[in-house]
């Protein structure tokens, strides 16, 4: 057997760990994929048993309509106000508990 390379017990477990990482990304990537392919089907194409995996045609209507109907722009515009918000009362309280933790008796910090 001459030019067969001989692993490791490092190398299996890097091999083992690589392959079960690739299965956990498909599955955690899998309802992504899924959301996109339905989102590209036509209202009919929903409701085929078994379902089909890929849409026969792009339909790219259900965009502009989704967009028609709810305000998505409102509500990017809300999550940013609230994070920012939320950011900023979380540094200034963080700040005031980091200088109290150093005070050991009133106008006394080390």
């Amino acid at each position: 057997m001459i030019g067969r390379k001989k692993y490791s017990k490092a190398d299996t477990v890097k091999i083992v760990l690589y392959i079960l990482m690739t299965i956990l990304i498909i599955i955690a990537l899998a309802p992504t994929l899924w959301m996109v392919s339905t989102s590209l089907k036509t209202e009919p194409e929903l409701f085929i048993l078994p379902p089909p995996l890929l849409p026969k045609s792009l339909y790219l209507e259900n965009y502009p309509q989704a967009f028609q109907r709810i305000p998505y722009l409102r509500m990017l515009w809300n999550s940013i106000f609230v994070a920012t918000v939320v950011t900023i009362g979380r540094v200034l309280t963080s700040t005031f508990a980091g200088f109290t933790s150093r005070c050991t008796t009133p106008f006394v910090c080390a």
